[in-house]
């Protein structure tokens, strides 16, 4: 077989591979919803599946800390967080949530992603309940009985936040605690725990309670059964009370001695509330409390909704980018275009073989790795369509294009690279999918568009081919862009000082993911005014709440920040009183998101640390690349400018700032780098060949010669973000902005700003 033959081998191999591993997920999706579900709970999922992130499928995050605080003696934090995943990981699976996420973040904090799983309350009393099950025997005698009157009296609740307030403790018999029942009863019980519920073996559902209500069966391993039997003998006749997470269920009469370690617990339990309890005593108690300190849940309607939009607007941005080619590269660009359904092939190929998880942000970084893609073969084409123009034939015009746009193409995906690693790094939830498919992507862009496109070139030439006649939207310009440098200074002086201004007076509009706080998304049945609602928010005990309308339709947005703002058990409180308060209107429960002010402080720590990183990589990779500290810092300057007048931008229309627009703004300085990199490599090819030449004339040359390429580039980037503004829905309409904003500003400042500063670097040190 000739060298071309192997190529094709090879690359026949690799596409296969990629539909071996993709197939698996489009059979899939394409199966009813109905039998979807059926085949989760059986757990016969395919072995390679592109999972949909709980922005799409719809679902349950939470965030959970351990109260380290509570835990037994000699066990450490770290012990601690180990044995609540694990017991957490064992509820979940007995649970039947298909493909669930549970692991640990940070020190004390367990992440845990249910998908498909919206009814969150279900969700957290699952696997947040302590299960600390014990057997205490109930005090009868007289001084407990005159104390459970005495207690009565008082005229007030004996707990205050859990506890025993110190009135109703004083009245105890000593060696005695009390605990409340389920319905709203007293018992007075010994301190000490007779038995516990740790040597339990096991604990299912059966039927047998008062008319036939669910109870839950428990029995205890071999080495316990015989000590509970002789409790249970040494007590007949007494009252024996079962209690879970202090809290009293049942406290039956002890009839005869109980063999066999066996028991049940009745509390007239609902069938899903036994099928959990029996859970959890299953998977054993967690080793200290859990509170909830971050919860979102998004509706299956919304994320289908989320779906449609945001693969609307992508196929729409992506379709503009085909045309743009097959018109203006004619050939090649066919070529180019192939290489675009390659590259997304493999993509999504791999994300199913790892099993990653597509999230919205995730969509939209495919649509802008596919423009990033677009960079790479747009510098090639015009590369070859330079070579051309000197007079070189065709095969050696390609063999050209391809070697001398190598360094530069390979220089700016390392940049961009750099910042989508940082962002799965630091980023969390969506911001991750975003970086998986951005860092995935831009490795394949790099493989599809100098290895696949090359191939493709040299089979067109072995079949006969030797002519190409590019089209030219205009010849190199001879602007003098350093004769301008004060002009161009003296705009991005008043944009950045503009900037600066709005984000001192003004400040950024921090989203609850930055504050902390609530945000809750209804869609009522019929539609209903913006007036009507915020007063239907008021009479559910939030007067001061910010409200908003969507799109003007009867869909509504309640958002709370800051120490005000429902904690994730007061949501669903308020979610029952907005129905009440408007009982003739069903609402559909969109979105619910709540996070604590410990997460917010630490999520900003975690955007800081991301920019400044980045930041720094890029300095120092350019730095070392061009063998100048100075060029390092004028690519730097030029990226800051961009995030700078971005982040105004966002200051001054108030638009909020979460983690989302913090992804923008990395995905910002990422493409600002790449667009300078290219001019930057052209500049040093020509240094390389005229050391002589004034440092001014390279600059000028180097931006000349690149500008149709950076027009063409940043005008396919630019068309596909506005697409995604346009038509991606809400969820991604602010991410979108800011792309839309930040393409704009970073063509001018590729052109204008970074190698200019070269220049007026370079003249001040021969001046000092």
């Amino acid at each position: 077989m000739s060298r071309l033959q192997l190529k094709w081998l090879g690359m026949v191999v690799l596409i296969g591979m990629s539909l071996m591993f993709l197939y698996p997920s489009i059979n899939w999706y394409a199966l009813d919803p109905a039998e979807r579900d059926q085949l989760e709970a059986s757990r016969l999922r395919p072995k390679w599946l592109l999972n949909l992130g709980l922005d799409l499928k719809g679902g349950t995050h939470l965030l959970m800390e351990v109260e380290v605080d509570k835990l037994p003696p000699k066990m450490t934090p770290s012990e601690a967080v180990s044995q609540a995943i694990e017991i957490i990981r064992t509820r979940v699976d007995q649970f039947g949530v298909a493909e669930p996420l549970v692991a640990r973040q940070g020190d004390r904090w367990i992440v845990v992603q249910l998908p498909g799983i919206t009814n969150s309350a279900a969700a957290k009393e699952l696997v947040g309940k302590t299960a600390l099950l014990d057997f205490r025997m109930v005090d009868e005698s007289e001084p407990a009985r005159k104390a459970i009157s005495l207690i009565s009296e008082l005229g007030k609740a004996p707990f205050k936040e859990g506890k025993l307030i110190p009135e109703a403790a004083k009245l105890l018999p000593p060696g005695t605690t009390l605990l409340p029942g389920r319905e709203d009863s007293l018992y007075i019980v010994k301190a000490e725990a007779s038995m516990t519920g740790a040597a339990l073996e096991t604990a299912r559902v059966e039927s047998g309670g008062d008319y036939g209500m669910p109870v839950v069966a428990f029995r205890f391993r071999p080495e316990a059964a015989t000590a509970f039997a002789n409790l249970t003998a040494a007590n007949v006749g007494k009252n024996m009370a079962i209690v879970l997470d202090n809290i009293v269920f049942s406290a039956p009469v002890i009839k005869g001695r109980i063999s066999g370690g066996s028991g049940i617990i009745e509390g007239n339990f609902q069938m899903e509330d036994a099928r959990n309890l029996a859970i959890v005593l299953r998977a054993g108690s967690l080793p200290a409390p859990v509170r909830i300190i971050e919860e979102r849940t998004v509706g299956p309607s919304l994320g289908e909704d989320s779906i449609r939009s945001g693969l609307t607007a992508c196929i729409a941005g992506i379709s503009l980018i085909f045309i743009f080619f097959a018109v203006h590269y004619t050939t090649f660009g066919l070529i180019a275009n192939a290489a675009l359904v390659l590259n997304l092939l493999m993509l999504l190929g791999l994300m199913a073989y790892f099993g990653s998880t597509l999230t919205l942000p995730g969509i939209a970084g495919i649509s802008l790795n596919v423009a990033m893609a677009v960079d790479a073969n747009i510098l090639i084409l015009e590369r070859i369509r330079e070579e051309l123009k000197k007079g070189k034939s065709l095969r050696m015009s390609i063999d050209a294009g391809y070697d001398l746009s190598a360094s530069a193409i390979l220089d700016s995906n390392l940049t961009v690279l750099a910042a989508s690693v940082l962002l799965f790094q630091f980023g969390t939830g969506p911001i991750k999918g975003f970086a998986v498919t951005l860092t995935l992507g831009n490795l394949i862009s790099m493989f599809t568009a100098t290895v696949g496109t090359r191939l493709m070139s040299q089979t067109w030439l072995a079949g006969g081919a030797a002519a190409w006649s590019p089209r030219e939207l205009f010849k190199t310009p001879e602007i003098d862009w350093i004769g301008k440098r004060s002009l161009f200074f003296g705009v991005s002086g008043l944009l950045l000082a503009a900037s600066l201004a709005a984000v001192a007076f003004k400040g950024f509009n921090y989203g609850i993911d930055f504050t902390g706080g609530t945000l809750v998304e209804v869609t009522y049945a019929s539609p209903r005014t913006l007036a009507d609602f915020r007063s239907l928010v008021a009479k559910a005990g939030y007067p001061e709440a910010e409200v908003q309308s969507f799109s003007g339709t009867s869909a509504f947005g309640v958002k709370i920040k800051g120490a005000e703002a429902m904690d994730a058990g007061a949501i669903e409180a308020f979610l029952a009183k907005l129905q009440a308060a408007g009982p003739e209107n069903a609402l559909r429960v969109d979105r619910k998101e709540f996070v604590g002010p410990t997460v917010g402080r630490h999520l900003k720590r975690q955007a800081a640390t991301a920019i400044i990183l980045a930041i720094l990589a890029i300095v120092v990779y350019v730095a070392f690349r061009f063998a100048n500290p100075l060029w390092g810092a004028a690519g730097v300057a030029a990226l800051v400018h961009d995030v700078v007048a971005t982040a105004g931008l966002f200051a001054f229309t108030q638009k909020e700032v979460d983690l989302v627009i913090v992804a923008a703004f990395l995905t910002i300085a990422g493409y600002s780098i790449n667009d300078t990199i290219v001019i930057f490599d052209r500049m040093r090819e020509r240094l390389r060949h005229s050391r002589r030449e004034p440092l001014g004339a390279v600059i000028n040359a180097g931006i000349n010669e690149t500008l149709s390429r950076t027009l063409m580039t940043n005008a396919n980037v630019f068309a596909v973000v506005l697409v995604l503004y346009l038509f991606g829905g809400k969820v991604i309409h602010d991410f979108a902005l800011a792309m839309v904003f930040g393409s704009l500003v970073g063509t001018y400042s590729t052109v204008a700003i970074a190698a200019p500063l070269i220049y007026e670097s370079g003249r001040r040190k021969k001046t000092a």
